[in-house]
């Protein structure tokens, strides 16, 4: 998964939004408590297993983003694991757009 480094994700094992940047995460997008991502951490998939963390590499990048926003519970599948939309408004419609990014993004193996 190639994703921003604030990117609030599902953690099974901590049973809360992490990210590898949390404070960032919580002052951008309003999320109260959000964990640090990291060794011990693992994932939900859309089977309902657990997906361990294998690691993160940090990339300074200029890259297209898209933002999702769902409806009402604001989680999907991304990689095939859940995760949290960073629109966080509760609208009644599905949307996302998208742009050009640059600053530090993350990918796994």
């Amino acid at each position: 998964i190639i994703a921003t480094a604030d990117h609030p994700f599902w953690s099974r094992s901590q049973q809360s939004l992490v990210s590898l940047h949390p404070e960032e995460t919580k002052g951008k997008y309003g999320f109260e408590a959000v964990g640090l991502m990291g060794e011990a951490t693992s994932f939900l998939d859309v089977d309902g297993a657990e997906v361990p963390f294998l690691g993160a590499q940090l990339v300074e990048a200029n890259a297209e983003v898209v933002t999702v926003t769902v409806t009402r519970h604001h989680w999907f599948f991304a990689g095939g694991v859940l995760v949290h939309n960073k629109g966080g408004s509760f609208s009644s419609s599905s949307s996302s757009s998208s742009g050009s990014s640059s600053g530090n993004f993350f990918g796994g193996d």
